[in-house]
């Protein structure tokens, strides 16, 4: 319980060695290690924002999707329309990762995890906010670029909410994030209604990507503790550590996102292949990650290809494409898909990261080669912006190319996606 590591914002204790699996433990020992995390730019979350609160329809409760853009966001508080002052009524709050927009989620509780609840809330009636008090739930994290599903019920039909218009249009959004439109959801985890709006409002900080912070384990023997043997010389020359010498990893470089949406749709056509343009700006990236929206849940496999300048004239010349993965003549690369509406992603060391120069454009075909990817319609043309501008990099509307190189495909598709890099 000593303080051996201390910041501003933390503290890291002595504790005990313990054999796996919860066995014999030796006390006290020091942890060898570094925390590296995130704090909000204020401690109360400083911005709100609200869909509305003239809704005259209801049931118990709603479903909907929340979008983070830029920046990593944590929702601390929110209000919702409750239509009776007369009767107090039970609160119930739930999340998942990944949009609610999935087979057998609005009706199956064991995909959501229950943040909080309350109990004889007091409602202040149509057309106006009821807060959910402070400290409910545990501030709730979506990282920059995904989605998070929410559902806010009571245990009555006093929820109000609005007509929508389509399931996944924005229903309310600033600088940060997005409200989707959702459904109404009959307690508990019942009947469903779409579209159906929500009404209320979310209370949150922004994470942004300068507040990284480490706190590291500063080495300094104590009676109780094994000396330090340090031998820079022998490490570097590769010989043997020490179980007691002290590593500290060197700071990984900041990984970057850019993302479309994860809203798309299906038909019945073959659309196991989606081929997209990104253009640069000023900075030369290094693209080291997809998050692609599939059609299945399960192990499917992917064949993810690129090339220098546009896919555009290029839909069924296998030979102008590079292959990427373990190697140009693998069977492709093998991923946990997650199904509709939730990221599926083509990890980080599964294929060698692709360079893309400043001021330049790049294609790429990604293919489910046993499966169908979702994809949204776009009334703009093939080669318009389908994700802005980040200052880095932009994605652009492109086509749905069966597997393997089939055909010049059809479009204007836009990319269900996100792009994880780095500045090269």
């Amino acid at each position: 319980g000593s303080v051996y590591a201390s910041n501003a914002d933390l503290q890291i204790l002595e504790g005990a060695g313990v054999a796996y699996p919860f066995d014999t433990y030796l006390a006290p020992r020091v942890w060898n290690g570094a925390l590296r995390y995130r704090k909000a730019v204020d401690v109360v979350a400083p911005y709100e924002l609200i869909t509305t609160f003239s809704g005259n329809n209801g049931e118990a409760g709603n479903m909907f999707d929340v979008v983070a853009f830029e920046n990593d966001v944590e929702i601390h508080e929110m209000s919702i329309h409750v239509s009776t002052t007369t009767d107090a009524v039970d609160c119930e709050i739930y999340t998942k990762m990944g949009s609610y927009v999935l087979a057998a989620t609005s009706t199956d509780a064991l995909l959501w995890q229950m943040i909080g609840t309350v109990q004889g809330l007091q409602g202040n009636g149509v057309g106006l906010s009821t807060d959910i008090p402070a400290d409910t739930f545990a501030p709730i994290l979506i990282s920059a670029g995904s989605i998070q599903a929410f559902y806010v019920t009571l245990t009555t039909p006093n929820l109000h909410y609005s007509d929508g218009v389509a399931i996944g249009n924005v229903a309310a959004s600033d600088m940060n994030l997005q409200i989707l439109e959702g459904a109404g959801v009959a307690y508990a985890f019942g009947q469903s209604l779409s579209p159906r709006l929500w009404n209320g409002a979310l209370r949150y900080a922004v994470i942004a990507a300068s507040d990284d912070t480490t706190v590291e384990v500063e080495w300094e023997p104590s009676s109780s503790a094994v000396q330090e043997t340090s031998d820079i010389a022998a490490l570097e020359e590769g010989g043997a550590v020490a179980n007691n010498d002290l590593l500290v990893p060197e700071p990984e470089p900041e990984m970057k996102v850019t993302s479309t949406n994860f809203q798309g749709t299906s038909t019945t056509l073959d659309h196991s292949g989606m081929m997209f343009d990104v253009s640069t700006g000023s900075n030369s990236i290094l693209i080291k990650e997809f998050d692609i929206n599939t059609e299945e849940i399960g192990e499917k496999t992917v064949e993810l290809y690129t090339k220098s300048g546009s896919f555009v004239g290029y839909e069924t010349d296998r030979s102008a494409w590079t292959k990427l993965g373990p190697s140009a003549d693998s069977e492709g690369i093998a991923v946990d898909a997650m199904g509709p509406g939730t990221p599926t992603t083509i990890t980080a060391g599964s294929f060698d990261p692709v360079s893309v120069p400043s001021d330049s454009t790049q294609g790429f075909y990604i293919a489910v080669t046993d499966s169908n990817q979702s994809w949204s319609y776009s009334t703009s043309d093939v080669g318009s912006v389908a994700s802005e501008m980040n200052g880095d990099v932009q994605v652009l509307v492109g086509k749905s190319v069966p597997y393997p190189f089939k055909s010049t495909g059809n479009g204007p598709r836009e990319w269900n996606g996100a792009i994880r890099y780095e500045l090269a």
